[in-house]
């Protein structure tokens, strides 16, 4: 919305700037899981990027070379549950979503086949879903077990 202020846009041209943000951000939580470990602001992170290359005027591939920036600058970020950590995560992914969405408009952007990025935004998000599988699906029970293993120890003695 500060960004649509900022612009001064039509109500119609915000309200599509912000249902691409929520469709982005559902897309790739969608190959993340549900109760993934990932944290959800990466994924609101990549449909500000989105939303704001838009509002910029990017093309559909710069739209999507700003969903990949960011998420092949963030993802990896887990939701440790931890309140404060949390707000800065959001923080974070909120500037890095306005600098990629900004950046992909002057097509500058990172290029695919790197770390978790494809080609394509559907390799990537095959990626995602692939972590979420196989790496993010311990990190709660890590992060339980480290930080309260107590919890940890009766939740396991609980058949949890």
């Amino acid at each position: 919305l500060l960004a649509a202020e900022h612009l001064l846009l039509t109500e119609e041209r915000t309200a599509r700037a912000l249902f691409m943000a929520h469709a982005v951000n559902l897309y790739i939580k969608a190959f993340a899981g549900s109760l993934s470990s990932l944290c959800g602001a990466v994924c609101a992170g990549a449909g500000v990027a989105a939303s704001i290359c838009w509002l910029l005027g990017g093309e559909r591939a710069q739209v999507e070379g700003a969903v990949q920036t960011v998420l092949g600058s963030l993802y990896g970020m887990i939701c440790d549950g931890a309140k404060s950590s949390c707000a800065y995560k959001c923080s974070a992914a909120a500037g890095d979503g306005v600098s990629a969405g900004y950046m992909a408009s002057k097509n500058v952007m990172l290029q695919g086949r790197q770390g978790v990025m494809g080609e394509t935004l559907e390799e990537t998000a095959r990626m995602i879903r692939l972590m979420a599988e196989e790496v993010f699906s311990r990190a709660d029970l890590v992060v339980l077990k480290k930080a309260r293993p107590d919890a940890f120890c009766c939740a396991r003695r609980r058949g949890e």
